[in-house]
């Protein structure tokens, strides 16, 4: 209820689903030659080959999931979700279809997550044969926004997940700074908590100065 007593403060889902990307553009970019394992992205080539294929190289393959994911994670939350999040939910079908195609630790996902898997399948299978979907794995992108479904074997992929939703990710990059801007009038921006990331790694973000974040 924030527009309430500020009125810029809109905090609409599209603008923010928006900003989420940019921001994570900007961070890929920023991290991917010494921020990032080599390993991240040879484990991604090997367990995700038809898309390292279609998008001509492991890299450039990462960096377009993690726009994607960036753009689709939080497009299953509800209007005013702390309220609306009691009374509506999933229906049963859709919960047990998506354990059945993505395994067991599907169970866990709450009601956001499971909407947002929903529409990012639909999407995905519903438009492939257009341009902008085409050569996405639908596994690697639910595992980037869930965590969960990781091929047996993976070590450094999961340094992936800390920029799509760990302390210092693109989500938090967009939100905080698109919060303080329309309500308090802050002028910093996320260039300079992004820019301080020296690198990502399995459970942790590494910075070279901890006073911006």
């Amino acid at each position: 209820h924030t527009s309430v007593s500020f009125f810029s403060a809109t905090h609409t889902r599209f603008s923010h689903a928006i900003g989420s990307m940019l921001i994570m553009n900007k961070l890929f970019n920023h991290v991917q030659e010494k921020g990032l394992a080599p390993e991240v992205f040879e484990e991604a080539k090997k367990y995700y080959p038809d898309a390292a294929k279609h998008f001509g190289n492991e890299k450039t393959m990462v960096h377009c999931h993690l726009l994607l994911a960036a753009l689709y994670q939080d497009v299953g939350e509800l209007p005013f979700q702390k309220v609306t999040g009691q009374y509506f939910t999933t229906v049963a079908t859709d919960v047990a279809g998506l354990v059945n195609e993505f395994g067991d630790p599907a169970k866990r996902w709450n009601v956001k997550t499971v909407f947002t898997i929903l529409c990012l399948r639909r999407d995905l299978l519903e438009s492939a044969s257009r341009t902008g979907f085409a050569g996405f794995d639908l596994e690697l992108l639910v595992y980037l926004i869930t965590g969960d479904g990781a091929p047996d074997g993976v070590s450094a992929l999961p340094a992936l997940l800390q920029m799509v939703d760990g302390v210092v990710d693109a989500d938090r990059l967009d939100y905080v700074y698109r919060d303080a801007s329309v309500t308090i009038g802050s002028l910093s921006r996320p260039i300079t908590v992004l820019e301080s990331v020296v690198r990502y790694a399995p459970g942790c973000g590494i910075v070279d100065d901890p006073r911006p974040v």
